[in-house]
């Protein structure tokens, strides 16, 4: 996909470049060349969205996955320790019990910690982009509006 739109870029490209050269009064010369700019503007800024948006929802799906793990890694492991205390002399009883459950409170608080970080750190990210690439799109809305006018 990305040298399909890699060629169809250049061959854009070429195509303004030879609508350049034929160019028969010099004062169209510079509304051409903005005219050239903004179409090649434009479609750039269409293909990193498109770019972006994959990747972006590749970062949310690989979240989830993570967490789902991380998840079923903290179940299985408190359980591999539960049945290692109903086992020991005692059991769980008194201060054994005590331990387990503030380990097991503190492991899960990290791990959510980390999830709501990763998670808000994504979220940070896109509106950061999104922000930009919407600056983006009024800038060559601009130029194209000048050349309009």
């Amino acid at each position: 996909m990305q040298f399909d739109t890699f060629k169809t870029v250049l061959r854009e490209s070429s195509q303004h470049s030879r609508e350049l050269t034929e160019v028969k009064d010099l004062s169209e010369l510079p509304v051409r060349a903005r005219r050239s700019a903004v179409t090649t503007a434009e479609q750039t800024l269409d293909y990193t969205r498109s770019l972006y948006d994959t990747a972006q929802a590749t970062g949310v799906q690989l979240l989830a996955l993570a967490q789902d793990r991380s998840t079923a890694l903290t179940q299985g492991w408190f359980e591999a320790l539960e049945d290692l205390t109903d086992a020991a002399p005692g059991g769980k009883t008194g201060g054994t019990k005590a331990v387990i459950d503030s380990t097991r409170t503190t492991v899960e608080a990290v791990a959510q910690g980390f999830t709501r970080t990763a998670k808000h750190s994504l979220e940070l990210a896109d509106a950061v982009v999104r922000t930009a690439a919407d600056s983006a799109a009024n800038a060559i809305k601009s130029i194209a509006s000048t050349q309009a006018g």
